[in-house]
């Protein structure tokens, strides 16, 4: 994923992505993001790439994919 800097830093940046992991901080204190906490919901509920559809480049960007999951 791709946020940006400076001024042009997303504000949701920590929300959306959590926090970098640091030893010195208590598990109490974690911020894992919305992304990674979504990513595991699917996964634990059983979703899986869907073998039909391989990942595939997002044509208009060098940084996207699109994996599709059944």
């Amino acid at each position: 994923m791709s946020f940006g800097a400076g001024m042009h830093a997303c504000v949701g940046a920590e929300l959306d992505g959590g926090l970098e992991i640091d030893p010195d901080r208590p598990p109490s204190e974690t911020l894992f993001g919305t992304v990674a906490i979504m990513a595991h919901a699917l996964l634990s509920a059983g979703g899986r790439r869907d073998p039909n559809n391989p990942p595939q480049l997002d044509p208009n960007s060098s940084v996207n994919i699109s994996v599709r999951i059944r």
